[in-house]
């Protein structure tokens, strides 16, 4: 046990402070009992000051409810107390009892109808009498002494108090005769409790009491219970005695006969109380074994069963006579755990110590049941051990839920996976063993590559399906002495122990990454398909601790995906300096449209035909203060991995829609307007409020607005993507699809879509006339938006001759270096003045 630490908080009891042998103040107003006692034991094992908060029963009730105590010390559970009061382990058995006068001829309760009955007020003898004998004439009284004075001065004829703490007064107040026990109401459990919600405490106090001394718990139990009544010498007894005496020595032989028949009188009614007492206290402490939850059993020296309580034989599903005299280890025990048991007894009669153990108990249908027991020995006449005692809980259930919730903190609930948490256990172990014995670990950091556009188009039921058949085949590829986890949503984490070199890990992320281009078939039968990209690190080369490999390889997976994905990439030096030099880009984005930062830059449209202005489209641009003009290329991924690129792709479509407006009114000319919509606005639920805000802020016509849409973004399919784009083309907003013929677009879906211009890919423009497969792509995308009644534009026209050859194939419009490279809206408004000036003088 531990002294109290200095300046720990005091645990604060509430307790009766007149209920003894229990809790009760001595003449000094200290506080005493067997629960204080006890408390107090529980203190010095929590390291904590222990204060006792002793009052009425009610009051105590309420000190805890309110918060003014930490813990009740010891009461009956009851559904009405458990409406405030969260229980804990049960602590002391307790019976209670109906006590009624010398005088009355009474027998049982209901005999004591009309009769004035005391009670304690508060007290569960009170609330058990209510409900099992309404008809009682009950008497309340403040706590258990002024019930027992008032039973002594012969206010009621009868009372209902716990025995001990009956007995412990009446000792004091009244002589042993004048009340007798005439029924015992019920035998129950005290145990504590503390205000509801409060199980952090609950459980600590739990685990204490669970690990108490049993020897110290039974010298608390002895010291208290036993009766310390103070059998006072009546007054004038000295006197009386010499006048005895004188009597004897002058009397006769008669008078000494009848004085000697008068002590064997009362020797014998003193023998008779003994005994009576002793058959008491037999009778009581049976009924604790028997109304006890917890096992008992009694063997002797041969381990032959001698006792056994009710609740082990109702739970091992046997009869008091089938059990004693046979032979506890092979009647109750399973075969395997027989030598141990035997060792253990064996130990308890050399030392005579004794033991904590756990062990299993087996029923008669053959079921296991894990006991926590509590064993001793008891010696004989001899000094011997001459038979042994255990009591015993239960803890199956409560194994079962610990073993349960072990797993749901160590594995993923989806695959079955080991989590975060386990891996890097694992891994650390990993760690110090390759430490030891000389050896490399390696961690494959996975990530898959269209998991999300699985789990966004078809749901996340089928998004779990997936991660669970991808959980079975690499568990399928991998040794049994590999790990694999869940890192998080669609990422894994395979660790290879003991691998040799480097190319053994190529081979096995490479038979992953095999396994990873498998189609997966989903519950309704179709067939998806996922890939993934994998970044390697091994130990000692790239980390010596947990947290560098997992790091490291995760850089290596986005250098992977970088390269194209379903591919793997082991670790260096250079991924971590542009790691850094990302992490860094992606801080300074995060602030740039605060800082205005970013710019537009316009690039002009004309019509083929006559070579008209029809309209702009606005590319933007980022201007960092330290690393000067940042490439769209390089930037706008990294917004849109971080969720920047919805609002940066606002202020695009409200800036260029601004300035559409001006050049419009300054030119007096109707010009459209190209911008570029991300995947995520287009997803986001608000985008048609969005751009109906725009067009009402700036001014601009509807129709003069053009949304560029990607070919992969219109061809996933998604049934919102598509009622958006109709919802965008109702009200007036232009449609075109960027950079046509790279992707894998229906001719039946574009059909389908409300698209209105094609926008033809510069890398089938860039080597016309040369290239002849580039002329024939071309020539049949110009064909098709014809047949579907679509414009076309073309991109990155740079020469006369692919300018030539569009006008021939009959292209309505193109934009490029030939007409003028991307400029700012001043220099783009010169430019207009002087191409519109250009313009009206060749015209004849």
């Amino acid at each position: 046990m531990s002294a109290p630490a200095a300046g720990a908080e005091p645990l604060i009891v509430s307790q009766d402070h007149a209920w003894p042998p229990f809790a009760f103040r001595d003449e000094q107003g200290s506080p005493r009992g067997l629960l204080v006692e006890f408390w107090e034991l529980i203190g010095e094992e929590l390291g904590r000051p222990v204060e006792f908060a002793l009052t009425d029963w009610d009051d105590s009730l309420a000190q805890v409810r309110d918060g003014q105590a930490h813990v009740h010390g010891g009461l009956f559970r009851s559904p009405e107390r458990e409406r405030f009061l969260d229980f804990g382990n049960e602590i002391f058995p307790l019976r209670t009892a109906m006590f009624a006068s010398g005088a009355l001829t009474s027998s049982q309760v209901s005999d004591l109808a009309d009769m004035p009955v005391g009670v304690t007020r508060g007290g569960f003898e009170s609330e058990y009498l209510r409900t099992h004998h309404p008809g009682l004439n009950l008497h309340y009284y403040d706590n258990n002494e002024r019930l027992i004075r008032a039973a002594t001065r012969g206010e009621v004829e009868a009372f209902a108090a716990d025995y001990p703490v009956a007995m412990y007064l009446l000792d004091r107040h009244a002589s042993p005769e004048q009340f007798r026990v005439i029924e015992v109401l019920y035998a129950r459990n005290l145990a504590f409790a503390t205000a509801r919600g409060e199980t952090a405490l609950l459980s600590e106090l739990n685990n204490v009491i669970a690990r108490l001394d049993p020897d110290e718990l039974s010298r608390i139990t002895q010291k208290w219970m036993h009766s310390e009544a103070v059998h006072r010498l009546p007054p004038g007894f000295w006197l009386g005695l010499l006048a005895g005496i004188l009597t004897l020595l002058l009397g006769s032989l008669i008078i000494y006969s009848r004085l000697l028949r008068r002590q064997v009188v009362l020797h014998t009614h003193r023998l008779q109380e003994t005994n009576d007492s002793l058959r008491a206290e037999r009778d009581f402490s049976r009924s604790v074994l028997d109304a006890s939850p917890a096992f008992f059993v009694a063997l002797d020296n041969q381990y032959r069963i001698r006792m056994m309580n009710p609740t082990m034989l109702t739970r091992l599903g046997y009869t008091a006579q089938e059990v004693i005299g046979e032979d506890f280890v092979q009647l109750c025990t399973p075969e395997y755990e027989h030598e141990s048991l035997q060792t253990l007894f064996h130990h308890m009669l050399v030392s005579g110590k004794p033991i904590h153990h756990e062990s299993h108990a087996l029923t008669r249908s053959g079921e296991e049941r894990l006991v926590e027991w509590h064993g001793n020995s008891v010696a004989g006449p001899s000094g011997e051990p001459e038979f042994f005692f255990a009591i015993g809980l239960d803890i199956t259930d409560r194994r079962r839920a610990e073993t349960q919730l072990e797993h749901i903190a160590h594995f993923d609930p989806l695959t079955g996976l080991p989590n975060r948490s386990l891996l890097q256990v694992r891994l650390n172990h990993a760690l110090d063993m390759a430490r030891r014995r000389n050896r490399r670990v390696a961690v494959l950091f996975l990530d898959l590559d269209r998991f999300k556009v699985i789990n966004d188009s078809l749901g996340h039921a089928y998004g779990d399906e997936v991660l669970r058949t991808i959980t079975r085949r690499l568990r399928g590829r991998l040794r049994e002495e590999d790990t694999i986890a869940r890192w998080g949503g669609d990422e894994f984490i395979v660790m290879l122990e003991e691998v040799a070199n480097a190319p053994d890990v190529s081979t096995i992320a490479g038979d992953i990454l095999k396994e990873l281009a498998l189609p997966c078939t989903l519950s309704n039968g179709q067939d998806v398909y996922v890939g993934g990209s994998i970044g390697i690190s091994l130990y000692p080369e790239d980390g010596d601790n947990a947290e560098q490999l997992i790091m490291r390889a995760d850089t290596a997976m986005y250098q992977a995906k970088d390269q194209g994905r379903s591919t793997y990439q082991f670790y260096t030096s250079a991924l971590t300096r542009a790691a850094h030099d990302r992490l860094a880009l992606e801080t300074s984005l995060r602030h740039a449209l605060e800082r205005e930062e970013f710019t537009l830059h316009y690039q002009p449209q004309v019509r083929v035909a006559d070579g008209a202005l029809i309209g702009l489209e606005a590319l933007v641009r980022w201007r960092h203060p330290e690393r000067g003009l940042v490439a769209p290329d390089e930037f706008i991924p990294l917004a849109e991995e971080t969720g920047l690129i919805g609002p940066l792709g606002l202020w695009v479509m409200r800036t260029a829609c601004r300035q559409a407006k001006i050049w419009s009114s300054l030119f007096a000319r109707p010009l459209h307007m190209a911008v570029n919509v991300s995947v995520r606005q287009l997803r986001h639920p608000n985008l048609l409020d969005q751009v109906r805000s725009i067009l009402q802020e700036t001014g601009l016509p509807a129709q003069s607005l053009e949304l560029e849409l990607t070919e992969s973004t219109l061809m996933s399919r998604e049934e919102r993507t598509e009622q958006t784009l109709r919802n965008l083309k109702e009200l007036g907003v232009r449609l075109s699809i960027d950079d046509f013929g790279t992707g894998y677009s229906s001719l039946a879906y574009l059909k389908r879509m409300p698209i209105d211009v094609l926008k033809i890919d510069r890398s089938f423009v860039k080597d016309i006339p040369e290239d002849f497969s580039d002329m024939e792509i071309a020539a049949t995308i110009i064909a098709m938006a014809r047949t579907l009644r679509l414009q076309v534009v073309a991109e990155g026209v740079e020469t006369p001759a692919q300018m030539d050859f569009l006008r021939e194939r009959g292209c309505d419009s193109y934009q490029g270096f030939l007409l003028t490279r991307p400029m700012d809206a001043a220099a783009m408004t010169r430019w207009i003045d002087e191409y519109t000036d250009t313009r009206l003088r060749a015209v004849p």
